[in-house]
């Protein structure tokens, strides 16, 4: 880390105390900010998916879900909710 800048380092006796270095980061976060909005939207969309998608398994057939929408193929509880 030290050499790529990221942090600075000093020795005082036997020890060597650590320092970070914001600026860096700083052009690090800047540059990886377009593709955390990518990935941030597509793991939500991911969670939405796997809500569903468990919700249908989790629900015996004929019961409901909270935005009303039946399990009617019949599918039984095979996980259980850990």
């Amino acid at each position: 880390m030290r050499d790529a800048g990221l942090v600075e380092s000093r020795s005082d006796a036997q020890r060597r105390l650590y320092r970070v270095t914001p600026a860096p980061l700083r052009e690090l976060d800047t540059w990886l900010a377009p593709y955390r909005m990518l990935w941030e939207s597509r793991i939500d969309d991911l969670e939405r998916h796997l809500d569903a998608v468990h919700g249908q398994i989790a629900r015996p057939a004929g019961e409901t879900n909270t935005a009303g929408e039946s399990n009617t193929a019949g599918e039984s509880t095979r996980r259980k909710k850990r």
